[in-house]
């Protein structure tokens, strides 16, 4: 009978076939790795990986993140941008979804009716934009 935990069973093959890729690197393997399967629970981890230029940050975290299929890397997205590709609009007050709202009134300007254009505006401004991140991981490859 082994001493080894089920956890750890698993993780070992994940281990070996990423260290025969990476070299020298172990301690940077384990943390993108951890950070990646802490995406699956209810308390996700958030990494940051600083290091001087050329020393291979970035391809030891495509390696992991490759494993992962809920994985998305982003390259010189700002923050606003996302949040317009990936979110929903919702009013904040009732928190009810105002996505089939604005496409309506969308309609109703391109058709030229009057008045759906500030009705819009007023629409947007009072919207907040929500982004569902549970089980997604994140990889921003730049600096914000």
């Amino acid at each position: 009978m082994s001493d080894q935990s089920p956890v750890a069973r698993y993780l070992d093959p994940i281990r070996q076939y990423l260290r025969s890729y990476v070299k020298d690197d172990d301690d940077l393997l384990e943390h993108v790795l951890i950070a990646c399967l802490s995406s699956y629970t209810s308390s996700p981890l958030n990494l940051g990986v600083m290091g001087p230029s050329s020393a291979g940050k970035t391809y030891v975290i495509s390696l992991v993140t490759k494993l992962f299929p809920n994985a998305v890397s982003l390259t010189g997205a700002s923050a606003k941008s996302f949040f317009y590709e990936e979110g929903t609009a919702i009013d904040p007050d009732t928190h009810e979804d105002l996505q089939g709202k604005i496409d309506d009134l969308q309609k109703r300007v391109d058709g030229g009716e009057e008045g759906a254009k500030s009705e819009l505006r007023l629409l947007r401004r009072k919207a907040m934009i929500r982004v569902n991140l549970a089980g997604r991981i994140l990889v921003f490859k730049e600096s914000p």
